[in-house]
Order: C-alpha cells, then sequence, then structure tokens
C-alpha cells in the first residue's frame, strides 16, 4: 500500500511516516452510527457508521446491539443511534421480505 502511494504522490519519500492506518471508513450525515433493526427487513440488524471510532465504540455498541438482537431492546436508551431516526425519504428501497435473514 505504501509503496502505491509513494507512486502517486512521490514528495512524500521525504516525509517521516509515524503512523499508517489502512481502513474503511463509514460516514452518516449527522455523524452518528446507525444501529438496531432496520425497519424493511424484520431480523436485519445493523450497527454501521462508527464515524471513525468504529474501534472506541465497538465494546458498548456491539453490547447494546446484543441486548437489542436478543430482548428487544438494548438497555439503555439508544433512540439517537436507531437506525428508524433517518427520514423515510433517505431509507434504502428494499425489496418486501418473509421471514429472518432477508430470504424473500
Amino acid at each position: 500500500m505504501l509503496s502505491a502511494l509513494l507512486r502517486r504522490m512521490p514528495e512524500l519519500e521525504v516525509c517521516e511516516i509515524q503512523q499508517l492506518v489502512n481502513c474503511p471508513e463509514s460516514f452518516t450525515p449527522d455523524m452518528r452510527c446507525l444501529m438496531g433493526e432496520t425497519p424493511g427487513v424484520h431480523g436485519y440488524f445493523v450497527l454501521a457508521g462508527m464515524n471513525a471510532s468504529g474501534l472506541a465504540f465497538a465494546g458498548g455498541a456491539g453490547k447494546y446491539l446484543a441486548e437489542w438482537m436478543t430482548h428487544g431492546y438494548p438497555t439503555a436508551n439508544a433512540w439517537p443511534l436507531d437506525i428508524k431516526r433517518r427520514q423515510p425519504s433517505e431509507q434504502p428501497n428494499l425489496p418486501p421480505t418473509q421471514g429472518h435473514g432477508g430470504h424473500a
């Protein structure tokens, strides 16, 4: 990855690289992650859009999502992160499904 970067930006060869991070990042319009059961597919849960804080939030977010999946709700108020907070016009247009796992 570094050699490809240097081919694109050769002037970086004279710079001292102290840390190199290679990971996909996702950002939401309101800078809050999307968490919970999707409105269009029953039993399909999402935890995405951590806005570069995935490692920092992973333990707590994973705990609350596991509670949500197991008990139907998290033990803390997760509404500010709930995927259902997004406007219906911003939700993906998903085909109707039956049962769990997204099988039509």
